[in-house]
């Protein structure tokens, strides 16, 4: 398949449009099926180091993406500063202590694997 240069946001995926709106330049993106990024997944990885994302579509799906680890990186850190707002907007209007906030944070954290 070619490669797909579009802007019309209706028919970007979300991941697209979010590495857009991060990277605040035009995305160079190309859709493959599974058959043809199993037979072609050491090219594709040299486009995705160049920037491309690469879309997998599984009978006409779009089903998982390729994208370079600093992009993913990038969208880490987003989703990272995202919580942290949506956690300051809820602890702004509650009335919790800094004590309080500790414990529980304390206590979430001994309580992971």
């Amino acid at each position: 398949m070619s490669t797909l240069y579009d802007l019309r946001w209706g028919t970007l995926s979300l991941a697209i449009q979010i590495a857009i709106i991060l990277r605040g330049d035009l995305i160079v993106s190309k859709t493959v099926n599974v058959l043809e990024a199993k037979n072609k997944l050491t090219q594709l990885l040299r486009q995705v180091a160049r920037g491309t994302d690469v879309t997998i579509t599984k009978h006409g799906e779009p089903t998982a993406m390729l994208i370079s680890v600093k992009a993913y990186e990038r969208l880490r850190r987003q989703a990272a500063a995202s919580r942290l707002r949506e956690l300051r907007e809820e602890l702004v209007g509650s009335d919790l202590d800094a004590q309080e906030i500790y414990q529980k944070s304390r206590k979430q954290l001994e309580a992971r694997p």
